[in-house]
């Protein structure tokens, strides 16, 4: 405790610890048995509150990017596609694909995601560079680098979230995600869901 100038404390126990006192007003005799472990201080409740917020902005989730304004959320939104359509992760992808993310888009990308043709070419998604936003506002576009071919992908803000461009949502229904489209166009084929049509 400190204090800048005089200070009267009157009856009272000060502890950090566990503390037993004996207190005498008026010839009277009182025992206080203060325990540390069923206290917690003003101070304690503050720490307390602030780790519980500190923690839940560390480990907030990587899909809340879709929220965030700007070109930021924009980038955001179209690197974290790039680790859900890696892992073969079609709720997520869905989500950050569309607002209007639905289970016909999850079970149609999931059984997509689990077929060799899939995986062989998500293997193949870190290769895969994003090229620098071109655009302002609520629209930017994307080059997915791959191998020296581009492959553009525009990301919309719909006055809430960043979503894909609503052709290039169904578009890579179609191809098993936006990277595995550009793959698959820098080899010159079609995809559905990995398997070459072309």
């Amino acid at each position: 405790m400190r204090a800048e100038g005089n200070i009267g404390i009157n009856y009272a126990t000060i502890a950090g610890r566990d503390v037993t006192t004996t207190n005498t007003n008026n010839n009277t005799v009182n025992n206080d048995n203060r325990n540390r472990n069923i206290r917690i201080g003003l101070g304690g409740l503050v720490a307390v509150v602030l780790l519980y917020f500190g923690i839940h902005a560390a480990t907030g989730s990587a899909t809340d990017v879709v929220y965030k304004a700007g070109v930021a959320g924009a980038t955001g939104t179209v690197q974290q596609m790039q680790g859900a359509e890696q892992k073969g992760d079609a709720s997520t992808w869905c989500f950050l694909a569309s607002a209007n993310d639905s289970s016909t888009c999850q079970a149609l990308m999931g059984n997509g995601f689990t077929t060799t043709e899939s995986q062989q070419l998500r293997d193949q998604i870190p290769q895969i560079s994003i090229g620098s936003p071109t655009g302002s506002g609520g629209t930017y576009t994307y080059d997915l680098i791959y191998q020296g071919h581009s492959y553009a992908v525009q990301m919309v803000w719909n006055g809430k979230r960043w979503q894909l461009n609503q052709l290039q949502y169904y578009g890579g229904l179609n191809d098993g995600g936006i990277f595995t489209a550009a793959i698959e166009v820098a080899h010159g084929k079609g995809a559905f869901f990995g398997v070459p049509t072309g």
